[in-house]
């Protein structure tokens, strides 16, 4: 496989975090989910969408966040809205 894949889970301060990250060869990125009291904060990178959903089915959100628009934040948010995932 050319992308090595890794996702960690844990909770730091009662936040619970979602860490993936994708690498090749020399170049390594880190995309980060939180969800914290009912609220997820962005969704993820969409070629880590296996495991962040399965980060977000964990605690199924009742609201989420993206704090701005960059595919490393926004890639998974087509998940909620083809659940009909209501804002």
């Amino acid at each position: 496989m050319l992308f090595k894949k890794n996702f960690i889970q844990k909770t730091i301060n009662g936040v619970q975090m979602g860490n993936g990250s994708i690498s090749f060869q020399n170049v390594k990125l880190n995309v980060h989910s939180f969800y914290l009291d009912g609220v997820l904060i962005d969704t993820g990178a969409k070629s880590l969408e296996s495991e962040f959903i399965a980060f977000f089915k964990k605690f199924k959100p009742q609201q989420v966040v993206i704090t701005h628009y960059h595919e490393d934040h926004t890639g998974c948010a087509d998940y909620f809205q083809n659940i009909k995932f209501r804002f």
